[in-house]
C-alpha cells in the first residue's frame, strides 16, 4: 500500500491519511476509522481547490494508475462519501474523467454503458465496461446448466452486441477478448441445450472448458 506523499496536499490531511493506512494495516480497524472520521471533517475545512486536488490524485491514482492508495483499493467510507459527491454531478453530463471515475468507483452497468455511449472513443472507459460485460457473464453462467442468472436472451443479445462494438473500436487486452468470447459461446450453448444431455460434455464436444459449480440447498 503505498502512503500519500503529494506535495500539493496540505500536511495534515496527509500525515491523517498516513495514520489510517498505518493503523488499519496493523489490524487497529476502529483507531484507524476514529482517525479518518476526524481528518476528513479537517478536510470539509478546506477549500474547493484543495478538494478538487484531492479527488483527482485519489481517482487517478487508483483507477487510472491502478496504485494501492488504501487497503486493498477499497476507500473508506469516510472517503468514498465526499468523492461520490463530487463526482456524481458529472454523471449525466459524460463528462471525461470524473464521470468515468464515478462509474469505476460506485457506478452500475447501466450508468457505465451510458457513459461508454457519451464517449464511445474514450480506451479507459470502452476497457471499463468491456470488464463490466464479463463480470455480468460470469455472474450469468455460474448456476450453469441449472439455469442462467441473466434475465432473458435479450439482456445476453445486448451485451454481445456491446461487447463486439467495443472490440471493433478499441485494441483491448486479448485476455479480455477471449474471455468476453468465451462467455458469450458459453451462454449460447446453454440456450441451445436441450435440457437433457450432459452439458459438461457438450462444452467439451464444443471447445469449451466448462467446470459446474456445485450447489448446495438448505431445509
Amino acid at each position: 500500500m503505498k502512503h500519500f506523499d503529494y506535495p500539493q496536499l496540505p500536511e495534515e490531511l496527509q500525515r491523517g491519511l498516513n495514520d489510517y493506512c498505518k493503523f488499519w494495516e496493523q489490524g487497529l480497524k476502529k483507531r484507524a476509522n476514529a482517525v479518518i472520521r476526524e481528518i476528513m471533517k479537517y478536510y470539509d475545512t478546506l477549500s474547493e481547490d484543495v478538494y478538487k486536488e484531492f479527488i483527482s490524485i485519489v481517482c487517478t491514482e487508483i483507477c487510472d494508475n491502478h496504485v494501492e492508495l488504501f487497503q486493498d483499493y477499497s476507500l473508506p467510507y469516510e472517503v468514498s462519501i465526499r468523492l461520490g459527491q463530487e463526482l456524481f454531478p458529472f454523471v449525466n453530463q459524460g463528462a471525461l474523467p470524473q464521470a468515468r471515475w464515478h462509474c469505476e468507483l460506485f457506478g452500475d452497468l447501466d450508468e457505465m454503458v451510458s457513459i461508454y455511449q457519451k464517449n464511445k472513443d474514450d480506451f479507459k472507459t470502452a476497457r471499463i465496461l468491456m470488464l463490466r460485460l464479463i463480470y455480468l457473464l460470469s455472474f450469468g453462467a455460474h448456476h450453469f446448466p441449472e439455469y442462467s442468472c441473466l434475465e432473458n436472451v435479450s439482456e445476453l443479445d445486448e451485451a454481445e452486441e456491446l461487447g463486439e462494438e467495443i472490440l471493433k473500436k478499441h485494441d483491448i487486452d486479448v485476455e479480455l477478448q477471449q474471455e468476453f468470447r468465451y462467455y458469450i459461446k458459453l451462454h449460447r450453448l446453454f440456450h441451445s441445450w436441450n435440457g437433457e444431455s450432459d452439458f459438461a460434455l457438450l462444452c467439451k464436444r464444443n471447445g469449451l472448458e466448462f467446470n459446474e459449480i456445485a450447489a448446495y440447498y438448505y431445509k
